[in-house]
């Protein structure tokens, strides 16, 4: 064989030195593609037979630096937001890279921000802050890794809800109508427990002072009226108090508006759902028969006897032969001090 021979594909008018590169190359080479079948770009409408030509074209077609390789053709993406352009994108930072570059005159366009706390607890205090400044409430998405959280506009997002409420509450002024807002949160913590923050703060839709009635209270004061609940305060004394707690924050505007928003029914139903979700059974005596059963196991119940039953803990008792037994509800408990004297 000749050293200088040439291998040409028979499909197109490359060609290679070495014969098993040509092969190669003529498995993946289309030749023969229909219109359905080129990939377009949506930019300038020049089309390509191969996927991975058209994400080496996009960047330059666009003006954009991005790398071609988070491009995604032809998938439902996060599309640019500037009308008639066209180009999707498949991560929200290159999204925003690409405004910035290709659209700059397009978006007004507010410095990255970039910050490191000590804490957890210094990141949340300065985002509560920020957000009331800006009107804004940023959501962190679940199912993320443990030391990386991404927090996203409470904007962002489609309007559907995405299931069937069970109830009125909230059905009205729902904050998403379909918006995509580019504003976010990347923090990342470190094993010392320090706080790193990316923060993209311009959003793409228009903040109003009446989004405030669709963030939830401050930190502190849900903490305040969290530990209440838990120990058994009347709504009405944990609502005087949480209502002193808006008047020592410093943003006396956005204080007044989510005060407002604070009532004793709210309160109320909060308190139910705590005291429901320690509920074993929605149904009373079951939820008490559940719960001898867990302590009958821990040997803290001595005697047990359920309304209109049978002795069902310590049958020697001989209370099946009491006149009327039926009607009687009867339950002993011990506690560990008291078993370790009856073992003894």
């Amino acid at each position: 064989m000749s050293p200088n021979k040439i291998f040409q594909c028979r499909h197109c008018k490359v060609s290679f030195t070495v014969k098993s590169n040509c092969t190669r190359h003529e498995k993946r080479c289309r030749t023969e593609t229909s219109d359905s079948e080129r990939f377009t770009c949506n930019n300038c409408s020049h089309s390509f037979s191969r996927k991975d030509n058209l994400r080496k074209h996009v960047p330059k077609c666009s003006g954009s630096t991005v790398s071609s390789r988070n491009y995604v053709p032809n998938k439902k993406k996060t599309p640019c937001l500037v009308p008639n352009c066209g180009l999707q994108f498949q991560h929200r930072t290159v999204l925003i890279e690409h405004l910035a570059v290709a659209h700059p005159s397009k978006v007004a366009f507010k410095p990255k921000v970039s910050k490191t706390f000590l804490s957890d607890e210094d990141f949340r205090s300065w985002k509560e802050k920020e957000e009331e400044s800006t009107f804004s409430y940023f959501v962190q998405h679940s199912g993320q890794h443990r030391r990386i959280k991404h927090f996203y506009c409470q904007h962002d997002g489609s309007s559907k809800p995405h299931s069937k409420r069970k109830s009125d509450a909230f059905k009205s002024k729902r904050i998403k109508v379909g918006h995509i807002c580019i504003a976010k949160m990347k923090v990342s913590t470190t094993e010392s427990g320090s706080v790193h923050l990316e923060y993209y703060p311009t959003h793409s839709h228009r903040l109003s002072p009446q989004d405030l009635v669709h963030h939830p209270l401050p930190h502190d004061v849900n903490k305040l009226i969290n530990e209440q609940i838990s120990v058994g305060v009347p709504v009405d004394l944990i609502y005087e108090h949480a209502k002193q707690m808006f008047t020592l924050r410093d943003t006396s505007h956005v204080s007044e508006m989510k005060a407002n928003m604070l009532t004793r029914k709210r309160i109320a139903q909060r308190a139910r759902h705590k005291r429901m979700s320690h509920h074993l059974h929605k149904n009373d005596a079951d939820a008490v028969y559940l719960k001898v059963k867990q302590l009958i196991d821990e040997e803290k119940v001595v005697l047990y006897k359920p309304y209109h039953s049978k002795v069902l803990h310590d049958p020697a008792a001989g209370i099946d032969e009491l006149p009327e037994s039926q009607e009687l509800f009867m339950l002993g408990l011990q506690t560990p001090r008291q078993l370790e004297q009856t073992v003894a």
